[in-house]
């Protein structure tokens, strides 16, 4: 038996008088046309049987008229043929959503309401743009995707082979057409449409008709059907209203919708709607099959295979860009992105801020409290967040390898926020040249993928400003972007900088734009706003409440705020004359914004590109004229915003220069700007940090030794907790802050006290140290590899004596006297040497009977656990 898959029109094919012969032979048409008027509360079936044509082609008639006509021709088929098969349904356009009311995917009413606002929608989205459409016929799509691409338009339907229908701006949609023999395209008319549907004009429709639909009771489908955007089924509630909302300025893919019908087994294809236009498609010749016709409903055999099609080709299309050589070119970039920032990850040399964040999560998984019992300057959600993590890895050596890939989800989350920010400010082509570019800059490349609370505190940001730009702004939306701004602050307060930019810019823009062209109210925007601070606000509250339940919040408070706050500080780095730079630059920005604001016809989309050009035009001033030290993690948030920019800056560059006759034009057509600029940054990654030298296994040795020499419980003296599995007798971590501090005595400079009170005998001095700290660890410290230095000294003989020595010890612990040659004979304060012996500080005689040389007292663990000064080699048995 045949399996048969419902088609369903879309709008332009409606004509006066569609409906009426099955309204009149059949009550149950009938019955819908007369539903459809009481639901909408006005004669809709008079306006589609009587006319006039210009009253029934505005969008907000055709479409319910077409919804209710659909409908009605299925009722009579099922009147007439009984209970048939369905294999599955689409629809062109707005028929896809008839197609679903015939799936039962919502109800008639719901539907229809549906039906409505979407013309209402797509109605004032094109009085408020000047948008028009032209079809293409006779071409291969590829050149028709090249063509889009160089005038800066959309494509909006593929229909048929040769058959291809662009969108956009009047202007550019004509300049299309003029050219278009250029390409080889045999014939391009333009078509007598009310706008540019199926493009980024429609883009307040979109956002409009996406809140609508969340507003809609949506039921799976009891039969497949088939997304124009996707050309396969949507099945869930979540897929159908993405699908729906994408169509609005998404391509529609009518021949891989057929396609698929013919991939489920459908072998008998009705058209349910006026005219024939579907069968008219010619996807292959249609057979008409009057025994099943509805007035002109209409049989199309199956389609031709699309096996054809390589996945360059499928991709390019996807993402809009100008042919397969785009496609494959921003593949191969991606890829080596990937596999460079891998290579990178392994062998790049640990930063200390990476074995100081791993210092704290070692200490909250053991049982120590951040800021109480470790110093931290940092809150403390990264840490918390982590230690779990850490408490099932245990104390490994390769620790930071660990975390660096346990981090390694959230650089695709900011990769992912990169690609839909720049695909809702330009294009899917945009926000993907905005991922490789921003992936392969070196000076982002290479923090991107070190385990730095940064690279949680950036991705939460993108998340939280792509969320504010994924919809028609609602107090949920800003209840979910506000709290994951919270969580930015629960990671660091820097976010402070941030959130005022992000409300200054949001500001601006909605003035630059017109609060009216956007479709916002004055109490809905306060609700908003109300909602998005107020669920920022409630992370580091939380945070606060819970220290100070916990009776820290002196800590708590001091570790986060008055410790940063030191004025004066890093003046070398911050001279004071830079507080004028963000006045200077606040006008130039502003300026350049209203000149975005004039370029884009697209109210919501002039929006969104000026709120994140201001984003990134404020942000960058501000951190140089307001932030004391500035730290090159702080352009974390900034780049991938900058870059969207630039993606989209670059393309329309590049289209530009593909137009004319110029030597670099042919190149051009085929791989745009961001191509070479990406590349240029990946030479510059691979020249400047070779891959192939590995820098990470200095820590990696240092952790190893460390673990080895000493035990659970002891301590170290080091800069900033590089050592990571034990407790530092130094409370302070000697970063740019701290060290101010310590220079100007506001915090004690007591590390060699604590080094001789908590019996320290191993040090570490990778970073920068307080100069007594330093003069201690060099005179009371003997190197033993790995950077690990053990408490000790070299022995010098008495002027008078060779054999007698005299020394001081300083941190009292068990020593051994040693020397290169091997062991050693003597008199040890009096009494005969014969191995590790506990020295008290004070002065100390070691008077030798053997004949050895550059004999040392050294920690008599390390010795045991074969430690030994860096200037010996191994002592002979």
């Amino acid at each position: 038996m045949k399996k048969i898959a419902l088609l369903f029109a879309g709008q332009g094919a409606q004509s006066v008088g569609m409906g009426r012969d099955v309204a009149e032979q059949f009550p149950g048409a009938a019955e819908l046309f007369q539903q459809g008027d009481e639901i909408l509360e006005r004669k809709l079936s008079q306006i589609a049987w009587n006319g006039p044509i210009d009253e029934l082609t505005k969008t907000s008639n055709c479409q319910p008229a077409l919804f209710v006509h659909g409908l009605a021709c299925l009722s009579v088929l099922r009147e007439l043929a009984g209970d048939f098969p369905i294999g599955g349904a689409a629809g062109l356009s707005l028929g896809e959503m008839t197609a679903h009311a015939a799936a039962g995917t919502f109800d008639f009413a719901s539907g229809l309401k549906l039906v409505q606002r979407r013309g209402e929608l797509m109605d004032e989205a094109c009085a408020a743009t000047n948008g028009a459409m032209a079809a293409m016929i006779g071409v291969d799509e590829n050149v028709v995707r090249q063509l889009a691409a160089d005038e800066d338009v959309d494509i909006a339907n593929i229909n048929a082979p040769g058959q291809i229908v662009i969108s956009g701006e009047l202007a550019k949609v004509e300049a299309a057409v003029g050219v278009a023999r250029e390409y080889g395209i045999r014939r391009a008319t333009l078509l007598n449409v009310a706008g540019a549907y199926h493009s980024r004009l429609m883009e307040s429709a979109y956002q409009r008709l996406g809140a609508a639909l969340q507003h809609v009771t949506v039921q799976p489908p009891r039969f497949p059907v088939i997304s124009n955007v996707t050309g396969e089924e949507a099945g869930t509630p979540i897929e159908i209203r993405r699908t729906l909302q994408d169509q609005v300025t998404g391509t529609a893919r009518w021949m891989d919708c057929v396609e698929r019908l013919a991939a489920l087994g459908c072998d008998f294809f009705v058209e349910l709607g006026p005219g024939g236009v579907l069968a008219g498609l010619k996807i292959r010749p249609a057979r008409i099959h009057p025994e099943m016709a509805l007035e002109s409903a209409t049989s199309i055999s199956p389609p031709a295979s699309s096996r054809g099609r390589s996945l360059a080709q499928r991709g390019a299309e996807y993402f809009g860009m100008s042919g397969s050589a785009e496609f494959m070119t921003a593949a191969i970039l991606f890829t080596l992105m990937i596999v460079i920032m891998l290579a990178n990850m392994m062998q790049s040399r640990f930063d200390t801020d990476e074995s100081q964040h791993m210092h704290v999560i070692w200490a909250w998984a053991r049982g120590f409290i951040q800021y109480r019992d470790v110093f931290d300057n940092h809150m403390p959600l990264f840490q918390i967040m982590f230690a779990p993590i850490f408490g099932l890895i245990g104390d490994r050596p390769t620790i930071l390898y660990w975390m660096r890939f346990i981090l390694l989800p959230l650089y695709f989350v900011a990769a992912w926020c990169t690609y839909r920010i720049g695909e809702l400010l330009f294009s899917r082509r945009a926000g993907l040249w905005a991922v490789i570019l921003t992936g392969l800059y070196p000076k982002y490349h290479f923090i991107s993928f070190e385990f730095r609370t940064d690279n949680l505190w950036a991705p939460l940001w993108l998340l939280c400003v792509a969320t504010l730009l994924s919809g028609a702004l609602a107090v949920p939306r800003a209840l979910i972007a506000g709290l994951l701004l919270g969580f930015c602050f629960g990671v660091s307060m820097k976010t402070i900088l941030l959130l005022l930019t992000l409300v200054v810019s949001a500001v601006i823009a909605l003035f630059l734009v017109g609060r009216k062209q956007l479709g916002q109210s004055w109490p809905h925007l306060a609700r908003c706003t109300a909602a998005f601070i107020g669920a920022a606000a409630s992370v580091p509250g939380a945070i606060a409440v819970a220290f100070a339940v916990a009776g820290l919040w002196r800590d708590f408070r001091y570790y986060n705020f008055d410790h940063n706050l030191l004025p004066q500080l890093a003046l070398r780095n911050h001279p004071p004359w830079w507080i004028i730079i963000f006045p200077i630059t606040f006008p130039l920005v502003i300026y350049a914004a209203r000149r975005i604001v004039h370029a884009v016809p697209d109210s919501v989309t002039a929006f969104r590109r000026v709120f994140i050009f201001l984003i990134c035009g404020l942000y960058v001033p501000a951190l140089h004229s307001f932030w004391n030290l500035r730290s090159r993690q702080d352009y974390l948030p900034f780049y991938p915003l900058a870059f969207t920019l630039l993606s989209g800056a670059l393309l329309i560059v590049s289209s530009y220069l593909a137009k004319h006759d110029l030597h670099v034009s042919h190149y051009l057509r085929r791989v745009p700007l961001p191509a070479f600029v990406a590349l240029i940054d990946f030479s510059f990654v691979i020249v400047t940090h070779p891959f192939w030298i590995n820098g990470a296994q200095i820590e990696t040795s240092l952790l190893r030794g460390v673990l080895r020499l000493t035990d659970p419980g002891g301590y170290v003296l080091d800069c900033k907790g590089e050592t990571i599995f034990r407790q530092r007798c130094f409370w302070p971590v000697t970063e740019s802050i701290m060290l101010a501090r310590l220079k100007r005595g506001l915090v004690a400079d007591n590390a060699a006290e604590r080094a001789v009170e908590t019996q320290t005998c191993v040090a570490v001095m990778k970073g920068r140290m307080p100069p007594t700290a330093k003069k201690f660890i060099w005179k009371n410290y003997i190197p033993v590899g790995d950077d690990l230095k053990v408490a000790g000294r070299f022995l010098k003989p008495s002027a008078t004596d060779g054999r007698r020595m005299e020394f001081e010890v300083v941190i009292p612990a068990p020593y051994k006297i040693i020397a290169r040659e091997g062991p050693v004979r003597g008199m040890l304060d009096g009494t005969p040497y014969d191995g590790a012996r506990f020295l008290a500080p004070g002065g100390h005689t070691f008077v030798q009977t053997s004949s050895r040389t550059q004999l040392a007292f050294l920690w008599a663990q390390a010795v045991d656990r074969d430690f030994l000064p860096e200037k010996y080699s191994r002592p002979q048995p």
